[in-house]
């Protein structure tokens, strides 16, 4: 999300080792137009499931730079 709370992309993320809960996430800094975004602070909110229950939610902060 930008600064003012418009989604920038969503997507899932991948699992990164089958045997292990492992999973990683790598943002190109596109948008879900395919366009670079700028230079600010964009907040990330990670859902974790479990089946279909959700487990966990975590907020983070992400800093841009161009």
């Amino acid at each position: 999300f930008d600064i003012i709370g418009n989604m920038v992309i969503a997507r899932p993320m991948a699992q990164k080792d089958k045997d292990v809960a492992h999973w990683a996430y790598s943002w190109d800094g596109r948008n879900r137009n395919g366009r670079l975004v700028g230079t600010g602070v964009y907040s990330g909110i990670i859902r974790v499931f479990y089946g279909s229950e959700l487990a966990l939610t975590k907020r983070i902060r992400i800093g841009v730079k161009r």
